[in-house]
């Protein structure tokens, strides 16, 4: 009996390798990666399969940055590939950024630092920070504060993606390259968890220009001539749907009309005259059309030109008639997103380990340099250098004469109709725009580059933004104005603003008059909302401020006052040239400094940042019964305000100086009040507020007055507002807190207790006692 069980049951060693494999490919990857695979000298050999490897990135991570994902779509079923290797790198990486990350809940000192490490991972740290997005209310003991960090984070990689594609256009100032990808990041600014990125983006064209081949099979489309096929595409076009909007009286400013991404995946594909004949733009050029758009004073049409010496019918053109060549794109039809990852256009970056290491080591070791910290990108070297041609001289060397009407091109309006409209139309319609244009209107006409497309899109979004806040109250048209597809609408709003922002600065000329006080701006809005983005400012920003100091030292006014190789062709006295030259230099001084004061030089900003990134925090406490019997309210305590209504959390307070509350995450540190009573509470009156040293003594009357406690607060809309306590009414009622705010509450606070309608503090190491 023995000797048949022993001859029945066989032994593991005795089972086919492709049948072990078959066993581990039903085993999570972990498991083989750290017990299987150590079993034995078989077992170890076998979970190298590549196969299996290959099968366990595509299954385990979504989002790859763009070279692994390129490897990832030509490997097809490779059966060879450092695919290992891979999942092992990544895997350590999310580990890396696993401990970043409690390190950023656990203090506010080098919290922008580990957020920095996090987000230099780019794509690849997605997974991880969605993981931690997405958690579950009882997840984990400190779940709002892991979904906001984790929210912050993966903002700052999208907004850096969005940065990077117009670091692109830039390096091709006056091209015309991927107009669909340019406009789509500025969706990546208010992507939040969604996957409408630029790459979806690209993929929907992909695929509505297919689907517009399979509804024209017949005819063929090589069969029709240009302006057939224009016709074809702008009618099926406006039969989707893909162009204009509904009540454009009443909507035509809301800010997803600003938005390609929202175009397309929105029911209704409400979109702006530039949008719609991007739309139009982006499937043409799929299609073999050399379609572009003209941004015509007032409205932005498309155009379409025939083939190179022939009419949108296909005839031959004139000689004498033709225009000189434009640069348009180097292929009549763009390549689709599949075929670029597959081609391996898209390989030029380093590996996350390269990229991530210095970082990582930095911030492990608390230093604090910003010199060596940061591998600066090639990318940003050569957008630095592109060239500093503006649109309209560049399109005025081009054209002769005025546009000929001789079929060479044909104009449309996709967001009006699918009606062709003439040359002498649009000339008139520049005419009536009256922006003082008098010669060379024809120059509107010419295809515009993709950063004249941008830049005009960030224009549009400050209208809208404008709008939003003109009709704040008027609750409707409020809410249709800021509406998005996900996300709070004024958080929405605000980071939006700062896309417009970036792209000015992108896109306008470094040796403009106006790119200083751009640049300040953006650099304002960095330091008060966006401190996360220092190594954005890092890696995008430095070179391009490096290159226009390059370009004013370079101006002719300096070269003049430093060679002293004036004009002395009209005889001027040596005294005059002098003081030219001394006036010039005052000017350039002043200049000088105005640019390495304030907001103006990245480097000072950056420097800021990580400064108080590193800085102790101040510690408030409850030291004496004094203290304690004046300040009433504890960290975490939700209130509405007596006069104004809102709803907010309290996340600091002071027995008796608002000057000395705290700002935690605030790198400006300024406050800001709801009203002027709310200072005023200070003195227990309605008169002005003492000076702070003055111990309560009135400038009016003279008289002691004893001062009142003040609180900070979270609210929806203001980051840090100040609150007398006469004007906090504690509630109760969890329903009353918007869920907005229970969002931006993980900025100071673990989770929320709902039997006790409090927040639990994370901020202990400002307020110990609370």
């Amino acid at each position: 009996m023995s000797t048949s069980n022993a001859h029945i049951m066989a032994s593991f060693d005795d089972l086919p390798d492709e049948l072990i494999v078959a066993i581990l490919n039903l085993i999570p990857s972990p498991d083989i990666a750290d017990s299987v695979q150590l079993l034995s000298r078989r077992f170890y050999h076998l979970s190298q399969e590549p196969k299996l490897w290959l099968k366990r990135c595509r299954s385990d991570y979504r989002h790859w940055s763009t070279p692994a994902r390129a490897r990832l779509a030509r490997a097809g079923r490779a059966n060879r590939g450092p695919w290992k290797q891979m999942w092992v790198e990544r895997r350590r990486g999310d580990a890396r950024t696993a401990r970043h990350f409690e390190y950023v809940l656990a203090s506010k000192v080098n919290r922008v630092r580990h957020l920095e490490a996090i987000c230099r991972r780019g794509l690849n740290a997605k997974d991880f920070l969605l993981e931690q997005y997405h958690l579950a209310d009882d997840a984990a003991d400190d779940v709002l504060a892991r979904r906001y960090y984790a929210s912050t984070a993966l903002s700052s990689i999208h907004r850096s993606l969005a940065i990077e594609e117009w670091c692109k256009v830039r390096s091709d100032y006056n091209g015309h390259r991927a107009l669909d990808r340019a406009l789509g990041a500025f969706d990546m600014f208010v992507l939040h968890d969604a996957d409408e990125d630029m790459d979806r983006i690209e993929a929907m064209f992909d695929q509505l220009a297919d689907e517009f081949r399979r509804d024209h099979q017949n005819p063929s489309l090589d069969t029709m001539t240009v302006r057939e096929k224009t016709f074809a595409l702008v009618r099926w076009i406006r039969m989707r749907n893909l162009a204009g909007m509904t009540d454009p009286s009443i909507n035509y400013r809301n800010v997803r009309n600003c938005l390609i991404g929202h175009a397309l995946t929105d029911p209704e594909h409400p979109s702006l005259p530039i949008i719609s004949s991007a739309i139009f733009v982006s499937i043409g050029e799929r299609i073999g059309l050399r379609t572009f758009c003209c941004a015509v004073p007032g409205h932005v049409h498309a155009t379409v030109l025939g083939p190179p010496g022939e009419s949108v019918d296909g005839t031959p053109l004139d000689p004498e008639t033709l225009h000189p060549p434009r640069p348009g794109p180097p292929v009549v039809r763009r390549l689709t997103l599949q075929e670029r990852l597959m081609s391996g256009e898209e390989d030029g970056e380093s590996g996350e380990d390269d990229i991530v290491e210095a970082s990582n080591a930095q911030v492990e070791n608390g230093t604090s340099s910003t010199s060596s910290s940061t591998r600066v990108s090639p990318l940003a070297v050569a957008a630095a250098a592109a060239p500093q041609i503006p649109f309209s001289t560049f399109q005025l060397q081009q054209l002769q004469s005025s546009l000929p009407d001789n079929g060479e091109r044909m104009f449309l309006d996709p967001y009006n109709g699918d009606q062709e409209m003439t040359l002498q139309r649009l000339r008139e319609g520049i005419a009536e725009v009256d922006w003082g244009i008098m010669e060379n209107r024809d120059v509107y006409m010419l295809p515009s580059p993709t950063s004249a497309i941008v830049l005009r899109v960030a224009l549009n979004l400050e209208a809208s933004w404008t709008h939003a806040n003109q009709v704040s109250n008027i609750p409707e048209l409020s809410m249709e104005a800021k509406k998005l597809r996900r996300g709070d609408p004024d958080m929405n709003l605000e980071s939006l603003l700062y896309a417009t922002m970036w792209a000015t600065v992108l896109m306008r000329p470094l040796d403009g008059a106006t790119w200083d006080r751009q640049l300040d701006n953006l650099l304002a809005r960095f330091a008060h909302f966006y401190s996360e983005d220092v190594w954005i400012i890092q890696k995008y920003l430095l070179p391009l401020y490096d290159q226009h100091i390059a370009l004013s030292n370079d101006s002719p006014s300096s070269t003049q006052a430093d060679n002293g190789d004036g004009d002395d062709s009209d005889g001027a006295p040596g005294q005059l040239r002098q003081a030219q030259n001394v006036h010039i230099n005052r000017v350039q001084q002043q200049h000088q400094q105005q640019r390495t004061r304030g907001w103006t030089d990245p480097r000072v900003m950056i420097k800021m940042a990580y400064n108080l990134d590193q800085r102790q925090p101040l510690v408030s406490r409850r030291y004496t019964q004094d203290i304690q019997d004046k300040v009433l309210y504890k960290i975490g305590q939700v209130f509405r305000h007596r006069r104004f209504e809102y709803i907010g959390i309290i996340n600091g307070w002071s027995p008796d100086d608002p000057t000395s509350l705290p700002s935690p995450n605030n790198m400006s540190g300024a406050e800001t009040a709801s009203s002027p009573s709310d200072a005023e509470d200070s003195s227990g009156s309605g008169r002005a507020t003492p000076v702070p040293g003055t111990d309560g003594l009135s400038a009016a009357g003279g008289s002691r007055r004893k001062k009142s406690p003040f609180y900070t607060s979270l609210r929806l809309g203001v980051e840090r507002q100040v609150v007398a306590q006469r004007n906090i009414e504690i509630i109760t009622d969890p329903s009353l807190i918007p869920a907005p705010l229970m969002f931006l509450a993980g900025k100071h606070f673990k989770r929320f207790d709902t039997e006790t309608c409090t927040f639990v503090s994370n901020l202990r190491e400002f307020f110990p006692d609370d």
